[in-house]
């Protein structure tokens, strides 16, 4: 068994477009208020993807976090809500969204992803792939 493997069996780990700011600001937030349960990374444009069962036809160019964790895959405001109430006090408050229906809470969700880009930026590198995280970024050779 790869190490990737064991991570995707025991832990978290979130999809995430590297090239996209507000993504890339939404992993740094999650490494900074992560709490006994670590985090892990693939970015949406790395290779490690295509080795990710279950994600064989997955598209690389997917607007969402996606949210990997105890053989469940999740998508739009299903994965950030599942985030925060990972993140613990006070961040699983954000948990009572899910009284929102999900057909509107995935609009809205849908909606600032199509305009991430557009509003927030992009860029060629992601900073976050470098310095005391980087071994949380499965699949990427970054150095810091």
């Amino acid at each position: 068994m790869t190490d990737t493997e064991i991570i995707l069996q025991k832990y978290p780990v979130v999809l995430f477009d590297d090239t996209c700011i507000l993504c890339n600001r939404a992993v740094q937030f999650i490494l900074k208020h992560e709490g006994k349960v670590p985090f892990y990374f693939i970015p949406l444009q790395s290779p490690e993807l295509k080795k990710v069962p279950g994600l064989i036809d997955f598209s690389e160019k997917a607007d969402s976090l996606i949210l990997l964790y105890h053989g469940h895959v999740r998508f739009y405001s299903d994965a950030v809500l599942k985030i925060a109430g990972l993140l613990g006090f006070p961040w699983n408050i954000a948990v009572i969204s899910y009284l929102v229906p999900g057909v509107l809470r995935n609009k809205i969700y849908r909606w600032i992803a199509s305009n991430r880009h557009h509003w927030f930026g992009a860029t060629d590198t992601c900073r976050v792939l470098k310095g005391k995280f980087a071994n949380r970024f499965l699949g990427v050779s970054y150095s810091s």
